[in-house]
């Protein structure tokens, strides 16, 4: 059984730049720019968390979960399947993806004491191979 990939809500979700270190101001996430200028502070991306509720958490985890492993663009990307929550006003011809995201890890204890890894780093992520 198949089931629809929801595309994003009618609702206007935006995101934006602001200093970390709390300036005023906000900045269009389409500005090339990485530190406030007003203080040289590291900037953070912020989402209106407000528009982002107009879904239950039960929701978003149903939508999310309808899109991951999806070949319908650009929501088969384990990054793009939740384009509300990183890049909201993205137009889908603009998405660069390969869908990345989704791999799995791998638990690789022989190999890990062959490198002499830790046990926490004993997995391998595998990645597809792709031609270009």
């Amino acid at each position: 059984m198949q089931s629809t990939v929801m595309a994003p809500a009618q609702t206007t979700y935006n995101a934006h730049f602001r200093c970390f270190r709390g300036c005023p101001g906000e900045y269009s996430v389409y500005e090339v720019m990485y530190t406030c200028p007003q203080c040289g502070g590291l900037l953070e991306v912020h989402h209106d968390i407000d528009a982002l509720r107009d879904r239950t958490a039960a929701e978003w985890k149903s939508v999310i979960e309808k899109r991951v492993g999806t070949t319908k663009w650009p929501y088969g990307s384990g990054v793009w399947g939740m384009r509300e929550w990183v890049m909201p006003s993205l137009r889908d011809e603009n998405i660069v993806s390969m869908y990345e995201g989704n791999t799995n890890l791998f638990w690789a204890e022989r190999l890990g004491k062959q490198i002499g890894a830790r046990p926490v780093d004993q997995t391998l992520r595998q990645q597809p191979h792709r031609q270009l």
